[in-house]
C-alpha cells in the first residue's frame, strides 16, 4: 500500500509567478515498484478494500483515487472512507469501501495519507535547502539551465 507525505512551503521564486506554493513529498511503498493496485468489484459493483494494519497509525488526511478498468463506471464513489472494518469502525483491519461500479468490474485504486508517525516529526523532510559555498551545488549555479530561467 502506498504511503505519501507532502509538505508545503512557499518559495520566493514561485511567489513571483502567482503565489503558487511549492509542494514536495516522497512515496514509501513496501512493494518495489508498486504504486497502485487493482480491486475486483462484486456482483453489485461494490468492494471493501482492506489496508495494511499500520496504515491508520502512520497516516492522516487520506486521499483516494479510483479509476475503472473494465468499462465506464459513471457512478463510482466511496461508500465509506478509511476506518476500522468491524463494529462501526472501532475494530478490525483498516478498510475503505467503493460502490457504484459495474457488476464484477475491475478498478485501479490508490489511497494516500499524510504521515503522522513520530519518526517523521523527529526527522522532517527539508523541502528547500539554502545553498552556500559548501553545498554540493553552490549558490548561483544551476544544474538545468532551461528550468532556472
Amino acid at each position: 500500500m502506498l504511503i505519501m507525505a507532502a509538505l508545503r512551503q512557499t518559495s520566493p521564486r514561485f511567489a513571483r509567478r502567482g503565489g503558487n506554493p511549492q509542494i514536495a513529498g516522497f512515496l514509501n511503498v513496501p512493494e518495489d515498484g508498486t504504486r497502485c493496485r487493482t480491486a475486483k468489484l462484486d456482483a453489485n459493483g461494490n468492494a471493501v478494500i482492506d489496508l495494511p494494519d499500520y496504515f491508520m497509525a502512520l497516516n492522516k488526511d487520506y486521499r483516494y483515487i479510483a479509476s475503472p478498468i473494465s468499462g465506464a463506471m459513471h457512478n463510482l464513489h466511496l461508500s465509506f472512507g478509511v476506518c476500522h472494518r468491524y463494529l462501526w469502525g472501532l475494530f478490525g483491519p483498516p478498510a475503505f469501501g467503493i460502490v457504484g461500479g459495474m457488476p464484477n468490474g475491475e478498478i485501479s485504486r490508490q489511497v494516500t495519507g499524510i504521515r503522522k508517525d513520530p519518526l517523521i516529526f523527529k526527522n522532517p523532510i527539508i523541502v528547500e535547502v539554502l545553498k552556500t559555498l559548501l553545498t554540493i551545488v553552490p549558490r548561483g549555479k544551476c544544474l538545468f539551465a532551461r528550468l532556472c530561467q
